[in-house]
C-alpha cells in the first residue's frame, strides 16, 4: 500500500521568485532528513526530489513532488509525497511533517 500526502499554498511572489526560494529551502540543512536527487524540469514548473531520513539509515528514500503555478504576482506550491509501495501508513505523520516543514521554510524565504 503507497501512503500519499499532499498540500497546496499561495504566496504573493513570481513563479521564478518562488522557485529560487524552493531551490534554497531544499538546500538548507536539516537534523533529522535531507532532500537528495534534486531534477528539475525543463520550464522549471517541476521539482522532483527524494526525502532520505538521517535517523534510519537504511530506511529507503520517499518521493516528493513541487508543482509551481502562477504569473509575475502569484505562485501556488503544491506539494505531494508519495512513499515505498511496501509502507503500510504513515502512523508518525512523518509526511505531513516534511510538507510543513517545506512551507514554513518557504514563508520565511518569501518575506525576505
Amino acid at each position: 500500500m503507497t501512503v500519499r500526502r499532499q498540500d497546496t499554498k499561495s504566496f504573493a511572489v513570481s513563479k521564478e521568485q518562488m522557485k529560487v526560494c524552493v531551490l534554497r529551502a531544499l538546500g538548507e540543512k536539516r537534523a533529522k532528513y535531507s532532500y537528495v536527487k534534486i531534477n528539475i524540469s525543463e520550464d522549471g514548473s517541476e521539482i522532483n526530489v527524494r526525502i532520505k531520513p538521517k535517523l534510519w539509515p537504511l530506511i529507503l528514500s520517499t518521493k516528493s513532488c513541487i508543482k509551481l503555478c502562477g504569473g509575475n504576482a502569484n505562485c501556488s506550491v503544491k506539494i505531494s509525497i508519495c512513499s515505498q509501495w511496501y509502507i503500510l501508513g504513515d502512523c508518525f505523520n512523518y509526511y505531513t511533517g516534511y510538507i510543513k516543514d517545506l512551507f514554513d521554510k518557504l514563508g520565511k524565504l518569501d518575506n525576505m
